[in-house]
């Protein structure tokens, strides 16, 4: 609920705000505190509240560490407010030695405009409840968010295929054979037997036994012009196309 004070100044408790009824494009925001405050003296008026009343309302029963030096700041704060808003003087009065109160006229106040707002915005909630409840928007946006899903993992596939396609495209290679479901190539130009490889490497027949892929080595020859390479890897192939992943069995390479 919103209250006017002297005819003069609008205060909004939900807003933490005061402005002018005259012109309510003149208005002040105020803090937490000050709004607790001013709320406590716009619902008891010409009333005096005590210091130990107020500490404890606005303060300590909101989980705030009290203080008279607190409250002083904030009463002031809200006189050069209520100064700043309708140039007029609102009586808030100190009582000495006791507390404080707000001498003046304190009424229920309805702003048409605010409340055309709030209509406003009760009625687009409404509406976007309807459309939340529709059977057809909630099935057209569960279709929508299908398909950007499948678009997605269709982009991802399609890299890493891409990926893998062009992990050896440009090394040329030399069909050597067959290991359980594995194709063997040599990617280097040196002659290295296959069945040397599987010697040293016997994992690569285990691996091939049951899963289909190919087998990439390369054991280069040390020369002037290139660095000795041993290279040996696995790539096991997908259902579809491409590779599902490639396997790094061993690799260097000595200057």
């Amino acid at each position: 609920m919103n209250y006017l004070i002297d005819n003069c100044i609008v205060f909004n408790p939900e807003l933490k705000m005061i402005s002018s009824k005259k012109n309510p494009d003149i208005s002040i925001p105020l803090t937490t505190t000050a709004t607790r405050l001013l709320e406590e003296l716009v619902r008891k008026p010409n009333e005096t509240l005590t210091r130990s009343y107020l500490l404890k309302a606005v303060w300590e029963d909101n989980g705030y560490a009290s203080s008279d030096a607190s409250l002083n700041n904030n009463i002031s704060l809200l006189r050069k407010n209520f100064f700043t808003v309708s140039e007029t003087e609102i009586a808030l009065k100190t009582i000495p030695k006791t507390g404080f109160q707000l001498h003046a006229l304190v009424e229920p106040f309805e702003n048409q405009a605010n409340d055309d707002n709030h209509n406003e915005a009760i009625q687009l909630d409404e509406q976007r409840n309807t459309l939340d409840k529709n059977p057809s928007s909630i099935l057209f946006r569960s279709l929508l968010l299908v398909s950007v899903i499948i678009l997605i993992s269709i982009a991802v596939l399609l890299v890493i295929h891409q990926k893998n396609v062009i992990l050896f495209k440009e090394v040329n290679s030399v069909f050597v054979g067959k290991v359980g479901m594995c194709d063997a190539f040599n990617l280097s130009s040196t002659k290295v037997d296959l069945g040397i490889i599987l010697q040293t490497y016997p994992v690569l027949k285990e691996k091939c036994e049951n899963q289909s892929g190919i087998i990439y080595y390369d054991f280069s020859d040390l020369t002037k012009d290139r660095t000795k390479n041993l290279f040996v890897a696995l790539c096991y192939q997908s259902e579809n196309y491409g590779y599902q992943k490639c396997e790094n069995i061993k690799s260097y390479s000595l200057q």
